[in-house]
């Protein structure tokens, strides 16, 4: 008989004419095992006000922050690295506006499928950094500012449009 983590799993007895130790192995055991012990996870918390239902809910919640973390790594959107700025307050600064762009991203990301367009996040940001706009004075007037916007695919431009009807100020 086996001890340990194989008791009641296996059987081991050793042969002395083969020299050799035999494993009789049960399988509905080891299945019955598995499920038992198998894809659980321990999930511990430092926040004692918390209730269980309170711990496992922030630990499910952890699928919507992770895929925002691997996009601030995106050297192309939001990458906070590599950076070029040599005091704290500058590297400070450029954190907080990396991950506040990223934020204003999501928001804009989880508003727009109600109006229609369903994009992935860097999608969105490249068809966005395609679109060029200026604010120009005529004759130096500064009393009189017109904006101006190249044209833009279908696409881009319902994109564009459902960022105005939100309120936002592109």
């Amino acid at each position: 008989m086996l001890g340990g983590a194989l008791e009641g799993l296996a059987v081991a007895r050793f042969d002395p004419i083969a020299q050799c130790v035999e494993l009789d192995i049960d399988e509905a055991a080891i299945e019955a095992h598995k499920a038992r012990m198998f894809r659980k996870r321990l999930l511990a918390s430092d926040r004692q006000e918390w209730d269980t239902a309170g711990i496992v809910r922030a630990y499910r919640e952890l699928k919507h922050v992770e895929p925002l973390f691997r996009t601030s790594k995106n050297p192309m959107h939001f990458a906070i690295t590599p950076q070029s700025h040599y005091t704290g307050d500058k590297i400070h600064v450029h954190v907080f506006c990396c991950l506040l762009a990223l934020a204003i991203a999501g928001a804009l990301r989880e508003e727009l499928p109600a109006r229609g367009i369903d994009l992935p996040l860097d999608r969105m940001m490249d068809d966005l950094a395609a679109v060029r706009q200026a604010w120009l004075t005529p004759n130096l007037n500064p009393g009189k500012v017109a904006k101006k916007r190249e044209r833009m695919d279908d696409e881009t431009g319902k994109l564009w449009a459902a960022i105005e009807e939100t309120g936002a100020r592109p």
